[in-house]
């Protein structure tokens, strides 16, 4: 009799999770609420405007990075087009505007000319980005925590040593915390929304640029389209939509603060 599991969400990761359990000889079946699968990485159409679900990045999508092997096994990247942001957002009150580069050096002189008296600040996080930049995030997924033996911690802490002191650091400061140091009152306000909420730790918002840097790009539904068969039903596999919809991508996102 064949293994069957049962996945409740048809995310990005329900139907990577799915493809995982056919590839290991089980009978996949995905539950999904919507009509349309893909979870966070849906958009529609309304009255000629797009709306994306949320802003997604497909980490690993150039050879050699991390998670790379893992889209590679599940068809994500052979022969499909990658756009590579050269900016994560702008934020504008009207007079002046943030452009954060996904460049560490060129946000660094970006933010050095609106505020050159905060260059001691935009340096030390600029230099964080840098130092995520030869960070492997995916170790920290690589095998399930349960099923670490002991040189599996032994290799896990070796990759991670070189990353206590920045992550010590940046690891509990909030993005609020942190634009409260500037003296510049734009940038006091504008990093505060850099990376969508004051709450965020710098460290998740330096992370997500060094990773942009170093070749991202985002997930559309482009990436849903490729984990679905073109068919609507398979009953080997439990499949039951799927998504004809072509990709589009944005060059960034905007974001207008109060004076």
């Amino acid at each position: 009799m064949q293994k069957q599991i049962l996945i409740i969400g048809g995310g990005v990761a329900g139907l990577a999770a799915g493809c995982y359990a056919l590839m290991n000889g089980y009978r996949a079946t995905i539950f999904e609420m919507h009509n349309l699968p893909g979870g966070l990485c849906t958009a529609w159409e309304r009255k000629g405007y797009l709306f994306d679900g949320c802003i997604h990045y497909l980490f690993g999508s150039g050879e050699g990075q991390p998670f790379y092997d893992l889209w590679l096994e599940l068809g994500a990247v052979q022969g499909r087009l990658m756009i590579n942001h050269t900016e994560y957002q702008r934020i504008t009150d009207g007079e002046h505007t943030l452009i954060v580069y996904c460049n560490p050096d060129q946000l660094q002189d970006h933010l050095c000319q609106i505020s050159p008296q905060d260059a001691p600040l935009i340096k030390q996080f600029c230099e964080g980005v840098r130092q995520f930049t030869r960070f492997d995030l995916s170790a920290l997924y690589r095998k399930p925590r349960q099923l670490m033996n002991a040189a599996d911690w032994r290799e896990f802490g070796m990759k991670m040593m070189p990353y206590l002191i920045p992550m010590t650091r940046w690891g509990t400061l909030s993005a609020g915390e942190f634009a409260a140091r500037f003296q510049h009152p734009f940038l006091k306000r504008a990093f505060a929304h850099m990376f969508s909420w004051e709450e965020a730790p710098v460290m998740m918002g330096m992370a997500l640029l060094a990773y942009m840097h170093t070749i991202t790009t985002p997930a559309s539904r482009a990436v849903v389209h490729w984990l679905l068969p073109r068919r609507s039903k398979d009953a080997s596999s439990g499949w039951v939509a799927k998504s004809s919809t072509k990709p589009r991508w944005k060059k960034s996102w905007s974001k207008t603060i109060k004076p």
